[in-house]
């Protein structure tokens, strides 16, 4: 994967999960921190090379 289409999904990733972040704290709900932090966590275990290497 080309390293500029990686870092515009990851920042789209992170943007959704910053916007999901900021309504849970204007509307005072839980559930939409529980799923942004979901949506930024996900892309860690979707690609196998993303763990670093020991």
């Amino acid at each position: 994967m080309l390293n500029s289409v990686m870092l515009s999904y990851i920042t789209f990733v992170y943007f959704g999960a910053f916007m999901l972040y900021l309504l849970m704290m204007v509307f005072g709900r839980d559930i939409l921190g529980r799923v942004a932090t979901y949506v930024s966590v996900a892309p860690m275990f979707q690609w196998p090379g993303s763990w670093p290497i020991p």
